[in-house]
């Protein structure tokens, strides 16, 4: 009896120690706090509001297009996302209506924290032919976790907006982000 009962609490023992060891690997894993909390429910709401973006600038609707925008302020990002003002919307509009995009992809989308995400797309101003490449340009979004929902801020590295990805990083990621999307497709 005593030897059965030795038998168990060595099995419980070694059960939670188990447990733990797995539970510590997970933390080590490099995510944040924030990403462990993604879903894919997250990451159809962020393609959604790019997807509407890029339909607007598509069809010229720009300024619409515009006003979707938000910005962050950058010495407290506890504050409220704000939209762009009139001044900021019309740089945005004039911007796309000169690059006059034909249709765009997704290249990744990587999440870190509420504040500080990242989406790369590639806006197609030009379609390959047999004899020249496609002619587009990297446009950056910076997607916000706000109230429960998703808001999109532009990118700006003139805004002094930081890259949350290593230029290392985002071959790889774009490589996931393409096999995810092929197996959602299957």
């Amino acid at each position: 009896m005593k030897k059965g009962l030795l038998i168990i609490c060595a099995a419980l023992a070694l059960t939670f120690v188990g447990c733990t060891s797995k539970k510590s690997d997970n933390s080590n894993n490099g995510l944040t706090h924030f990403e462990e909390t993604i879903t894919s429910d997250d990451s159809t709401a962020v393609r959604g509001l790019i997807d509407q973006f890029f339909s607007l600038v598509i069809d010229s609707n720009t300024q619409l297009a515009a006003s979707m925008l938000y910005k962050l302020d950058k010495d407290d990002l506890n504050k409220e996302p704000d939209l762009l003002d009139n001044e900021e919307m019309a740089t945005i509009r004039d911007m796309f209506d000169m690059l006059k995009v034909k249709s765009y992809r997704i290249d990744y989308m990587k999440f870190s924290e509420y504040y500080s995400n990242e989406v790369c797309c590639t806006a197609i101003l030009e379609d390959a032919t047999p004899e020249t490449p496609e002619v587009a340009t990297k446009v950056y979004f910076r997607p916000v976790s706000h109230l429960g929902g998703w808001v999109l801020c532009l990118s700006s590295s003139e805004d002094g907006d930081a890259a949350i990805t290593s230029f290392r990083q985002r071959d790889s990621l774009g490589h996931e982000y393409q096999q995810g999307m092929k197996s959602t497709e299957e």
